[in-house]
């Protein structure tokens, strides 16, 4: 994925939801359907991510995930995306405590790709859409 993305670019790029919450993945859908993203898939957790990222064509280039899940959570999704070379771009969004999630931002900025912010839930619009237009 290119570093900065025309303003096309970016509202046309394939976006993958990470959570295992289906109300979670519903409402940040909606949310970025509302900023005018509209290439968004979803996964119930890290191992449905992974095998989505891995065998399909359509590489998501922001992978929005939540870091407790069954299977495979956020750190071990983010542990394997690294592993398989991933260069996209990701933000944490999870209901953790504050340090919880600092820890895991902390792991996000030593991996290969492009970490732009972790968010609390539930979900907030305006941090959500700062955070992704640091791609333009």
């Amino acid at each position: 994925m290119a570093q900065f993305l025309s303003k096309a670019d970016l509202y046309a790029m394939p976006i993958l939801v990470v959570d295992d919450d289906s109300l979670q993945v519903s409402l940040t859908t909606c949310v970025l359907n509302d900023l005018g993203f509209k290439n968004i898939d979803s996964a119930a957790n890290g191992k449905i991510a992974l095998d989505k990222i891995l065998h399909t064509k359509a590489v998501p280039d922001l992978v929005i995930c939540d870091l407790k899940m069954p299977g495979m959570n956020g750190l071990e999704l983010m542990a394997n995306l690294r592993t398989n070379g991933f260069n996209g771009s990701l933000i944490i969004l999870s209901g953790q405590e504050t340090n919880i999630r600092y820890s895991a931002s902390l792991v996000a900025q030593l991996s290969a790709f492009n970490f732009l912010g972790e968010l609390a839930k539930p979900i907030n619009k305006n941090l959500l859409e700062s955070m992704i237009s640091k791609l333009v």
